[in-house]
């Protein structure tokens, strides 16, 4: 068995520096024997005079940024001695090495108390904030004669977090396109600099938290900084990024979902200083980042977010575009009060106060874009006014500007703010679309071929007929509508085509027009071309209607056709157009229309060949020259016959007698015409005989296809020669 025994040595032996201790055994007088064996033998010392520090601690328990924190050291005596005035001193350890240097003396305290064996004492001290994130103090108490000074010091660390919401998670890219890594944006909102060293980013998994960066990174008061996986690949992107870059390795490549997550920012203590939790809704998509509104306001409330406006999809290292400025009026939009034909038009410019302050005495202008190259010109210019009362941030007005003399079609409109203070100058401007109509029948359908020759194209013409010019640019037209009230629909919408007074539109199916009609190749005289690409235009052989409706859906004209408007003495009517006799009398009298007499079966882009302002009361012929000399010297070897009849279309036989009676050639046999025409005699009988010199009476017969009645009208014309 072991016994433990305890004893005090003699106050003799103090401060002996060679001391040898002798062990004996003393027997008790029982004359016992046995063996006795001494192990673990240990001597200690009680000193004298021996203080120090046992613990050390500091408040606030987690201090941030700017705090003071209060220091305290508590002194003991651990010598056998009463100690009465000792010196606390307490040392900024700047270089981190754990020894209290001279320089680095931060204060001392005197403290002035009596303390006997085992008693204790608090002493503290204010520490200012010294601007750094880290503090490592060391305390240190002094007393002369101490005989311990291995527990005379203590060392402290102090972690200095930052204010919640002082960094601000700015901006992110989480869907980027193809080459941009993603990446995020830090901004300072605080007047301190802070080192983000040590800090970490996670998604909406908080419990993987990944490190931005174990170096030093000085964050200066109100800089951003922008942090990614790949600074090669982002800079690849972009280029002209202001602020600092940084690359971090450790976060993962897709941190953010482009369906929503979340991006919590972490100090260096793990605590979280910013959050957001986003949805795709908010913005952020398709290439432009997701940016913060205002860096003030909550970072979970949706409205404080948006999607970059900015030209490049976003603004790393910069203030995001949708950030209000100090001065920043907007142009929103133009938009305009219901048009009517002829008549003044009312347009509203829609501006907003984007800046923080209040804005006033500036002025608004439209301009009508006449050229279309997004550029206002003084020349285009329709109106400017003065606002002079007083616009508060995020307040918006409508300025009114009355066009009195728009006309019709499509105008492109130019709105722009002109303020001295702006400080963005590219959302001055707005842009807007004015859908004018036209009168009804500006345009009219003048011939419709809806029954053309096999490969050959369908086609419609329009004739403007008043005195202004019409833009053709989204107008559309479309035959009749089945049960369900769905029609087969064309439209102009990607067309610059203006039809002037006086001139012809063509609408074909398809490019065989041209095989047919091969001058509309040449627009320019007077007509132009518009093609469909489509295999037909829909209309049908046994009747339809067509439709023309202008860019607001207004009817212009329409007209429901019927093959029983063909005249009736042409046995087959394939490959040849209706055609309107007068473009300014009714559209659906069946009296206005008739088979196209020219003998390529249509006339598109031309007067049309039955064309007619009033017919005359009585039929009349005449012949230039007269006389005439088919000699072939080259010189009035022809007579041109030419005649007019009280009808507007007719069936026609022109026969040439001698003064005898005797029929010598049948110059047109039953061909159609409209209420004029013109013929050509070379002085040829019907066995291409030339004629001898004499008179000759030509007898022009013309059978009216409308009222039923043969209108028969007599001439002389001399054919002259050489005797």
């Amino acid at each position: 068995n072991y016994l433990q025994r305890r004893f005090s040595l003699p106050r003799s032996l103090n401060n002996q520096t060679n001391v040898t201790f002798r062990w004996r055994v003393i027997g008790n007088g029982t004359g016992t024997t046995g063996t006795i064996r001494f192990d673990d033998i240990f001597i200690s010392t009680k000193t004298a005079i021996d203080i120090g520090i046992t613990n050390m601690s500091y408040l606030p328990l987690f201090p941030i940024t700017g705090d003071s924190i209060l220091l305290t050291a508590t002194i003991k005596n651990f010598g056998m001695l009463t100690i009465n005035n000792f010196v606390v001193n307490y040392y900024i350890d700047s270089n981190l090495d754990s020894v209290a240097q001279t320089n680095e003396l931060f204060t001392s305290v005197n403290v002035e108390a009596t303390l006997q064996q085992f008693d204790t004492v608090r002493t503290s001290v204010l520490v200012s904030w010294l601007g750094l994130n880290e503090l490592q103090i060391i305390s240190q108490v002094n007393i002369q004669g101490d005989e311990n000074p291995s527990n005379n010091h203590k060392i402290i660390r102090i972690l200095y977090g930052t204010k919640p919401f002082s960094i601000v998670v700015n901006e992110i890219m989480y869907a980027p396109v193809s080459g941009e890594p993603e990446w995020f944006e830090l901004y300072n909102l605080s007047d301190d600099t802070v080192d983000i060293r040590n800090w970490k980013i996670s998604n909406r998994n908080f419990s993987s938290k990944y490190l931005i960066t174990s170096s030093q990174i000085l964050l200066l008061p109100k800089e951003y900084l922008v942090i990614t996986k790949d600074t090669s690949l982002l800079f690849d992107k972009r280029r002209d990024i202001p602020s600092k870059v940084i690359q971090s390795l450790s976060i993962p490549t897709y941190l953010f979902s482009n369906n929503g997550d979340a991006a919590a920012l972490f100090d260096n203590r793990n605590v979280i200083i910013d959050s957001i939790i986003y949805q795709p809704s908010w913005g952020g998509s398709n290439g432009r980042s997701l940016e913060r509104v205002d860096a003030v306001l909550s970072p979970i409330d949706s409205t404080n977010w948006g999607n970059s406006l900015d030209s490049t999809g976003a603004t790393p290292g910069r203030q995001n575009y949708i950030t209000p400025l100090e001065f920043d009026l907007q142009a929103l939009r133009i938009y305009s009060s219901k048009s009517l034909p002829n008549e003044p038009v009312n347009i509203f410019v829609v501006v907003r106060n984007a800046g923080k302050n209040s804005a006033s005495n500036f002025t608004i202008s439209l301009y009508h874009d006449v050229n279309c190259d997004s550029l206002y010109q003084d020349y285009e210019l329709i109106s400017t006014q003065i606002f002079s009362g007083t616009l508060s941030f995020r307040d918006s007005t409508i300025v009114n500007f009355l066009w009195q003399n728009p006309g019709g079609g499509v105008k492109q409109l130019i709105g722009i703010v002109d303020y001295q203070n702006e400080m963005r100058l590219r959302d001055n401007v707005t842009f807007g679309l004015l859908r004018i109509g036209y009168p009804h029948q500006s345009l009219i359908i003048n011939e419709i071929m809806f029954e053309p020759l096999t490969g050959k194209a369908e086609y419609i013409e329009l004739y403007n007929r008043e005195n202004f010019p019409v833009e053709m640019r989204y107008w559309k037209i479309h035959d009749k509508p089945d049960t369900a009230g769905k029609a087969n629909e064309f439209k102009l919408d990607n067309t610059s085509i203006v039809v002037n007074p006086g001139e012809f539109l063509v609408l074909a199916a398809d490019s065989s027009i041209l095989q047919q009609f091969s001058y509309l190749a040449t627009e320019g005289n007077g007509y132009s071309l518009h093609i469909f690409i489509k295999s037909s235009l829909s209309l049908n052989n046994d009747g339809d209607d067509v439709v023309l409706k202008d860019l607001t859906g207004f009817i212009i004209d329409s007209v429901r056709y019927s093959p029983k408007w063909h005249n009736p003495e042409i046995d087959d009517i394939r490959g040849r157009s209706l055609e309107r006799i007068n473009p300014n009398l009714l559209a659906n009298d069946l009296r206005n229309w008739g088979t196209c007499v020219n003998p390529t079966g249509g006339t598109p882009g031309k007067q049309n060949s039955i064309f007619t302002t009033k017919v005359p009361a009585l039929a009349s012929l005449s012949f230039a020259p007269n006389p005439f000399s088919p000699d072939a010297d080259g010189f009035e070897d022809h007579t041109v016959i030419s005649y007019n009849l009280p009808s507007t279309t007719a069936m026609v036989r022109i026969r040439i007698f001698d003064t005898k009676g005797r029929l010598i050639r049948t110059l047109v046999n039953n061909e159609p015409s409209g209420w004029n025409g013109l013929y050509i005699w070379d002085g040829m009988n019907d066995d291409r005989q030339k004629a001898r010199i004499g008179i000759y009476v030509v007898v022009l017969e013309a059978y009216d296809a409308n009222g039923g009645n043969v209108h028969t009208v007599k001439g002389v014309v001399v054919l002259a020669g050489r005797l």
